[in-house]
C-alpha cells in the first residue's frame, strides 16, 4: 500500500465511531476424498458506462486525486473452486486491485451466500493482487478527505467476482493436485532494512484426468507495480502479464497471489534504465519483461520437480481485535473509507480497536496457506528468532512472539505459503521493535531513524501490537486445522 496525505484532517469527535464484532470464534471446515475437483473462472471488471462528475475512476497506489488516463489492460476477478467431491468445496478469489475492504468483501460473501448454499461452498476467501495499476477500491486515493471509490465500480467488481466464482465451479473437473517451486533470483527488491525476502516461486498446478487445461496458483512475493508510480494507466500489472503468458503456451488458468510483501518488496527495473527518457513506453515494456519472466520460473517447474497433494483441506478462520493506535484510520471509518468494525479498546491510542480477520487453509498433509490481512513484513513469517512484543504506548516488553514459519512448524503445517491482502486491508504489519511513528505528527507524516531509515510503513499500519495479535491469532487457526 502506498498513500499520501495532502492538508490536514479536521478533527473529528470520537462519539461518532462505533463498530461490533466477536473475538475468538473459529469458523472450520474440512473435506477428504480420492480425487481433485478444480476449476478456474475469470470475470473482467467493466468500467462504469456513465462515470458521475463527483465519482471520477482514480488510479490507487501511489499520489492521490489523480484519475486513470486510459486502459493498458483490464483488471479481472479470477476464481478457484477448490474439492474433494463433485458436491463440495471451496473458493479462493482473486481480484486485480489494490486491496478490499472488509465491507466489499462481505458483499462478495453475501451475493455468494445462495450459490454456496446450493453448491456445498464451505467458504469463500476473497484477495487482492495488490496492483498498483488499478483503480481506488479502498477510497484512500481521492481529493484530500474524499472517499475516492467509484460506486458504479464497485458494483460491477462484486458483480464480476460472483460471476468468475460461478464460472470455476462449473468448470470444475476431476484430476491431479500437484505443487512445486522455483527460485527468482534479481526479480525482487527490498526498500527497507532488514532485507529479507522469500525469493521462491510456489505453484499448485491442477492436472484434470481428460487432459484438458488446467489451473495454477501462483505465490509470489512482490508488489505489482513493475509499471512504476508515474503510471496512470489501468492494468493489472505482472501479474496479468504472467497470466496471460501461461495460458498462451499451456491454456492453464491462473490464479496469482501475492505473498510477505511488507517493506515494499517488489520487482526491480529489469531493462537498461538509460533509455527511459527517450522511451515512452519504457515501463509498459518493463512490466511485459517482469510478467514473462516470472511466467518463465513457473513454467520451468518440471512434473520431476512437483509432488502430488493428496485430496483433503481442512481450514480455520478468526476474527480478532488490534488496538487501533493510527489516528488516520480512524478518521478513514469517519470519512467511509474504512470498513471494519471498531470496538472501544482503552489501550489504544485512540481508544478503539478495528476487527479483522485470518485463516489457515491446509491442503493434503504438506501444504499451509496463510491468509492475512494486509501486508506481513517478510521478517515476521521467516525469523529464526522471537520478537519483542509491544504494550501500551509504544513500549516494549518482556514478552516475545514467535514468527509465522515457527508457529507453522510448532503445529506440523507442513510447507508455509503465506497469501496476503485476505479479507480486507489493514496495511502494513512491521514487528514492534522496528516500529517508530512521527514524535510530532504520528501518522500524519513519516519518520527517519538515526540511520537514516525511511519508517514511511508505519502510516500505513494499524498500530505497533498489529503483527504480535495477528501471530497469537495465527496460532488459534494452525492449532484447528491441526486438529
Amino acid at each position: 500500500m502506498k498513500r499520501y496525505i495532502y492538508g490536514t484532517f479536521l478533527m473529528l469527535f470520537l462519539f461518532l465511531f462505533s463498530g461490533c464484532g466477536e473475538q475468538g470464534n473459529i469458523l472450520t471446515g474440512s473435506s477428504v476424498g480420492n480425487s481433485w475437483y478444480v476449476g478456474h473462472g475469470q470475470a473482467e471488471i467493466a468500467l462504469p458506462e456513465d462515470t458521475e462528475t463527483d465519482e471520477p475512476l482514480y488510479i490507487a497506489g501511489y499520489h492521490g486525486g489523480e484519475e486513470i488516463a486510459g486502459v493498458l489492460d483490464m483488471p479481472c476477478a479470477n476464481a478457484v473452486w477448490m474439492g474433494t467431491d463433485a458436491d463440495s468445496g471451496i473458493l479462493l478469489l482473486g481480484v486485480d486491485c489494490v486491496g478490499l475492504g472488509s465491507d466489499t468483501v462481505y458483499a462478495i460473501r453475501s451475493r455468494l451466500a445462495d450459490f454456496s448454499a446450493e453448491n456445498g461452498c464451505q467458504r469463500v476467501f476473497v484477495y487482492a493482487t495488490h496492483t498498483h495499476a488499478s483503480i481506488d477500491t479502498l477510497g484512500l486515493w481521492g481529493p484530500t478527505a474524499v472517499d475516492g471509490k467509484n460506486r458504479a465500480y464497485m458494483e460491477n467488481l462484486i458483480s464480476s467476482a460472483v460471476s468468475a466464482a460461478e464460472a470455476a465451479y462449473v468448470a470444475r473437473k476431476c484430476g491431479a493436485l500437484y505443487f512445486g517451486a522455483a527460485e527468482t533470483e534479481g526479480l525482487q527488491e527490498d526498500s527497507r532494512a532488514p532485507y529479507v525476502y522469500d525469493e521462491t516461486l510456489y505453484q499448485l498446478r491442477f492436472v484434470p484426468k481428460d487432459d484438458s487445461a488446467g489451473t495454477r496458483i501462483v505465490f509470489f512475493a512482490a508488489h505489482a507495480e513493475s509499471l512504476r508510480g508515474d503510471n496512470r494507466l489501468l492494468s493489472r500489472d505482472f501479474p496479468g502479464v504472467m497470466a496471460d503468458t501461461i495460458r498462451a503456451e499451456t491454456g492453464d488458468g491462473t490464479l496469482f497471489v501475492p505473498g510477505a510483501i511488507g517493506g515494499l518488496v517488489m520487482t526491480p527495473v529489469l531493462l537498461d534504465e538509460s533509455t527511459v527518457d527517450g522511451d515512452p513506453d519504457f515501463y509498459i515494456k518493463n512490466c511485459t519483461a517482469t510478467g514473462k519472466a516470472l511466467a518463465a520460473c513457473a513454467l520451468s517447474i518440471s512434473p520431476d520437480d512437483e509432488t502430488a497433494v493428496l485430496p483433503s483441506y481442512a481450514f480455520a478462520e478468526t476474527e480478532y481485535a488490534v488496538p487501533l493506535d493510527n489516528t488516520v484510520f480512524l478518521y478513514y471509518r469517519f470519512l467511509g473509507i474504512l470498513g471494519n468494525p471498531l470496538t472501544r479498546n482503552s489501550d489504544s491510542e485512540t481508544g478503539y480497536a478495528l476487527h479483522t480477520s485470518c485463516a489457515a487453509l491446509r491442503l493434503g498433509d504438506s501444504i499451509t496457506i496463510a491468509m492475512l490481512p494486509g501486508e506481513i513484513f517478510p521478517e515476521l513469517v521467516y525469523s529464526d528468532t522471537e520478537f519483542s512484543a509491544a504494550g501500551v504506548g509504544y513500549a516494549l516488553t518482556d514478552e516475545t512472539f514467535p514468527s509465522l514459519s515457527a508457529l507453522a512448524e510448532e503445529y506440523g503445517m507442513g510447507t508455509l505459503l503465506i497469501a496476503g491482502l485476505c479479507g480486507d486491508e489493514t496495511g502494513y504489519i512491521l514487528p514492534p521493535g522496528d516500529y517508530l511513528v512521527n514524535p510530532d505528527l504520528p501518522y500524519f507524516d513519516g519518520a527517519e531513524d538515526d540511520s537514516g531509515e525511511n519508517h514511511y510503513e508505519e502510516t500505513n499500519s494499524a498500530g505497533i501490537r498489529a503483527a504480535q495479535c495477528l501471530a497469537e491469532a495465527m496460532e488459534n487457526v494452525f492449532r484447528a486445522v491441526g486438529k
